[in-house]
C-alpha cells in the first residue's frame, strides 16, 4: 500500500458495508439511504492521489510539476519574476514543512515518508477567498505513491466569538489540531 493508503486504513469498505447491512436489517438505513451510501462509495473509489496526481502533473523540461489551470492553480514559475524569488519560496517552503514535521514529532507521521518536488498557488472555496493557498506535489516511495499537501492561511475560527480564544498560539496550530 502507498504511504497514505497506510496512514487510513482504519476503517474499509467492508466494515462500512456490513455497519449498513446491520442498520437495514435493523430498519435504521432505507432503500434510498442504502444507494446513496452506495453511490458515496463507488465514488470514494475514484478520489485518490494517483487520480489527482494524474489530473494535476506533467513533465515540464524533465521535471514533474503541478500543471497551470488558469485561474484555480497557478504554477510557482508563473507567479514570481525571478528565480531567486522563486528559490526563496521554495526554501521557505521546506521550512514550513520542517516546522509541520517538528510539530507533528509525538506521532509519527507519513508526510516524513515524502520529500517536496513542487508547489502551485490554488484558489479555494468562496469561506477562504482572501487567504493565501499553496499546493505542494509530494513524493513517497516513487511516482505511484504521490501527495499533494495543502497549506492554507488560517485565520481566527467563525466560533472563537463563542467560545472564546483558541488555546493555541496561531490559528493554524489550531487548525492542525482539529480545534475550534
Amino acid at each position: 500500500m502507498g504511504t497514505m493508503d497506510v496512514w487510513y486504513a482504519q476503517t474499509n469498505v467492508d466494515e462500512v458495508t456490513a455497519w449498513m447491512n446491520t442498520a437495514k436489517s435493523e430498519k435504521r438505513l432505507g432503500k434510498k439511504e442504502e444507494k446513496g451510501a452506495e453511490r458515496q462509495i463507488a465514488k470514494a473509489r475514484t478520489r485518490n492521489s494517483v487520480r489527482v496526481f494524474s489530473k494535476r502533473t506533467g513533465e515540464v523540461g524533465g521535471q514533474l510539476r503541478i500543471v497551470r489551470d488558469l485561474p484555480l492553480i497557478v504554477p510557482i514559475e508563473d507567479l514570481l519574476l525571478s528565480a531567486a524569488e522563486r528559490e526563496e519560496t521554495e526554501k521557505a517552503v521546506a521550512r514550513l514543512i520542517r516546522t509541520y514535521r517538528r510539530g507533528r514529532a509525538h506521532e509519527h507521521h507519513p508526510i516524513e515518508e515524502f520529500r517536496y518536488v513542487h508547489m502551485a498557488r490554488k484558489v479555494v472555496g468562496v469561506g477562504s477567498v482572501g487567504t493565501r493557498c499553496w499546493i505542494f506535489l509530494m513524493e513517497g516511495r516513487d511516482l505511484d505513491d504521490p501527495l499533494f499537501l495543502q497549506a492554507k492561511e488560517a485565520q481566527a475560527s467563525v466560533l472563537e466569538r463563542f467560545v472564546g480564544k483558541s488555546e493555541y498560539r496561531n490559528h493554524g496550530q489550531r487548525v492542525v489540531a482539529g480545534s475550534t
